[in-house]
């Protein structure tokens, strides 16, 4: 009878140690993407700061009407402390029958490195020799 309570009382403390924390708090692994709410930016004027921690993410929504045959177009030359994860665009809503509404651009960021960068933007219609309707750069500093 010793031997059995024994035997169950080990499986007991095995079988717990390897139970799931269902309040996860557990310390947060150093490099893991975590679900949490977006920085975000929504029209910035050139010059605005903006600030990430590192393995987080921000968004910056910049209005566009590619109708017009405009686009915001991310200048390269920006350091490897960011990763630039998505773009998309969403059309504002319109009446119907109305054609060439604008809407807003959505770039999605993430930080990779602390560290200092500039992100470039450029209005502009496709081609190299295309001059920009308006340029926007922003400082960003990504932090540990």
């Amino acid at each position: 009878m010793k031997i059995l309570s024994a035997c169950l009382g080990a499986c007991a403390l095995l079988v717990s140690s390897c139970a799931v924390d269902p309040l996860n708090t557990d310390p947060e692994v150093k490099g893991l993407r975590v679900a949490s709410k977006l920085k975000s930016y929504a029209d910035p004027v050139s010059g605005t700061a903006l600030s990430v921690k590192q393995y987080r993410q921000f968004e910056l929504f910049l209005p566009e009407n590619p109708s017009t045959g405009y686009r915001w177009e991310l200048k390269p030359g920006w350091s490897g402390t960011l990763n630039y994860d998505e773009s998309t665009y969403v059309a504002d809503p319109a009446p119907d029958g109305l054609v060439g509404s604008g809407g807003t651009r959505r770039f999605v960021f993430s930080g990779a490195t602390a560290g200092k960068t500039n992100l470039t933007f450029r209005y502009k219609r496709p081609g190299p020799e295309a001059e920009p309707a308006d340029v926007r750069t922003f400082p960003v500093t990504v932090t540990e």
